[in-house]
């Protein structure tokens, strides 16, 4: 599991860039990343959000869902799985790459798709790795790189499963 240390912190949330708001996907994260964190962002400023869609808001965009679909060339019996992430080790999306590839030997019309950008140098070679794994598991059809790409937002109307594996 990630935990942020506290000279990454401090220097990542460096006075201009402290921000407003942390948000913490589970209590786990809240608690093991608090002491770092608050060396660099008071802790007023943090908020718990729990990983999920509000299917109210975005299953209600068909316009949106169709048109990305129809972009990527996906028929509506398609499986449709993305994570939208920073690309670096510690999201392990290789796990995504093989979860894909293993739907499609099982039979299901699937198609995954990576939104995100590597920042570091490591993440420079998570990048390669990936393209190198997707290459050879021959899923070049199966999984889509779409980069860096904001707003995400439309991505989660035409995503059928959004996944993180981090």
């Amino acid at each position: 599991r990630f935990k942020p240390d506290a000279a990454m912190c401090r220097w990542l949330f460096k006075p201009p860039y402290t921000p407003q708001r942390v948000f913490f996907t589970s209590r786990t994260q809240l608690n093991d990343s608090y002491a770092n964190v608050a060396s660099a962002v008071p802790p007023d400023r943090f908020r718990l959000v729990y990983n999920g869609l509000d299917l109210d808001v975005f299953g209600a965009h068909r316009a949106a869902r169709t048109r990305l679909r129809s972009e990527w060339g996906l028929n509506p019996t398609t499986l449709a799985i993305g994570t939208a992430s920073s690309i670096s080790p510690r999201k392990r999306l290789s796990h995504f790459v093989h979860l894909v590839v293993n739907l499609a030997q099982s039979g299901v019309a699937v198609k995954g798709f990576i939104a995100g950008r590597p920042y570091f140098d490591e993440d420079q070679r998570e990048m390669s790795a990936l393209r190198t794994l997707v290459r050879d598991l021959g899923a070049e059809r199966l999984v889509t790189f779409l980069g860096y790409l904001g707003p995400s937002e439309p991505l989660y109307y035409a995503w059928d499963l959004c996944l993180s594996t981090s």
